[in-house]
C-alpha cells in the first residue's frame, strides 16, 4: 500500500472515532487502526464533483488543508485536478488548530466563498461538528464522507465501501438549492430535516 493511501485510511478512521463530539485537545496524530477507503483521494475528488452537480453556479470554494496532515498532500493534488477541469477557483487556507479554524472563518469576507472543503482527514476528525456549525452560520454548504455530518447539518456526505450519497434536503431549502432529480434518485439517504442545534 502506498504510504499516503495508508495515512489517509487512519484518519478515516479518526473520522469515525470522533465524529460524535469535538475533542478535549487537538490530537496531532490521527488513532491508528483498520483499512477505510473512505478518505481515499479519489473520493475527495468525486466530492469536489458532486458539490458542483448540486450547486452547478458554484465558482469559489474554500479548500481547509492542514500542514501537518500526512494524508494531506495526496488529497489536495487530487482536488487541484478536479477543480481545475471543473473551472473552480480554490481559496486554499491552512488551519491546524480550533483557534486556526475559528480565526479563519471570522476573516472571511461575505460572498468570499460559495462553499467549504475539507481536504483533510485529520481535520475532517478532530473538528467535524466546528467545521459544520461555522459554516453553517455563515450560509455555506460544506460536505463530508460521513452521513452523520449530513445529520448533523452538512449539504451532503459522500463515503464508505462501497460509497453512498447521502444528502440533507432541509440544509439544501435553507440555502436556496435545489437537488436535481438524478441526484436524488442516486442517493441513498434524504435527510429530510434540519440538523441538531
Amino acid at each position: 500500500m502506498h504510504p499516503g493511501s495508508a495515512a489517509v485510511a487512519v484518519a478515516a478512521l479518526a473520522v469515525w472515532l470522533h465524529l460524535g463530539g469535538e475533542p478535549a485537545a487537538d490530537v496531532a496524530q490521527p488513532r491508528a487502526g483498520p483499512p477505510s477507503a473512505s478518505g481515499e483521494p479519489s473520493l475527495y475528488a468525486r466530492r469536489l464533483e458532486l458539490f458542483k452537480e448540486l450547486l452547478p453556479s458554484l465558482r469559489r470554494v474554500l479548500v481547509l488543508a492542514d500542514p501537518i496532515d500526512p494524508a494531506g498532500p495526496d488529497v489536495v493534488r487530487a482536488v487541484r485536478a478536479v477543480a481545475a477541469r471543473l473551472g473552480l477557483h480554490l481559496e486554499e487556507r491552512r488551519v491546524t488548530s480550533r483557534v486556526d479554524i475559528e480565526r479563519m472563518f471570522a476573516t472571511l469576507a461575505p460572498g468570499e466563498v460559495e462553499a467549504v472543503y475539507i481536504a483533510s482527514p485529520r481535520l475532517a476528525a478532530n473538528f467535524s461538528l466546528l467545521l459544520t456549525d461555522l459554516a453553517t452560520e455563515r450560509r455555506l454548504p460544506i460536505a463530508s464522507h460521513d452521513p452523520r455530518w449530513a445529520e448533523h447539518g452538512a449539504l451532503f456526505s459522500y463515503g464508505g465501501s462501497p460509497p453512498e450519497l447521502v444528502i440533507n434536503l432541509a440544509t439544501a431549502r435553507g440555502l436556496g438549492l435545489l437537488v436535481p432529480q438524478a441526484l436524488r434518485r442516486r442517493a441513498s439517504t434524504l435527510i429530510d430535516r434540519a440538523g441538531r442545534p
